[in-house]
């Protein structure tokens, strides 16, 4: 299979389907390392596809939730639809296309009478993974 990302329209294939391609594509890069000796080129193959990989998402998203799932609001609304939001996230990693930022500023003041904004992101999508590769 020999076809660019820019020639696949994403949005319109099935979960199944973008999960078959994604798999074909780093099965193709693993046997051409095989081939190869084992030896991996300078350059990653298919970096993006590794990244948007599901099984990847969702190591990624269980690690960026260590410990934070109790006090972080975003977190738990994450979770009442994981699979509906990493799903879009795969989306977002393979076209490319992500939402803008969208921050909120919390002022926080010390003990010492010293006043901080804190400024935070929204947890989906900007802050769920980490790239687990």
């Amino acid at each position: 299979m020999n076809i660019g990302r820019s020639d696949i329209d994403w949005k319109s294939l099935s979960h199944n389907e973008i999960d078959r391609i994604i798999a074909e594509r780093i099965e193709a890069d693993n046997k051409r390392i095989e081939a190869n000796g084992g030896k991996k080129s300078k350059r990653a193959g298919y970096i993006l596809e590794r990244i948007a990989e599901i099984n990847n998402l969702r190591e990624a998203d269980k690690e960026a939730q260590d410990g934070k799932v109790k006090k972080n609001r975003f977190i738990r609304r994450h979770n009442l639809h994981p699979e509906e939001d990493l799903r879009a996230l795969q989306l977002m990693i393979l076209t490319l296309d992500f939402p803008a930022p969208d921050y909120s500023v919390m002022r926080v003041k010390s003990d010492a009478g010293k006043v901080r904004d804190i400024v935070k992101q929204k947890y989906f999508p900007w802050r769920n993974c980490t790239m687990q590769l």
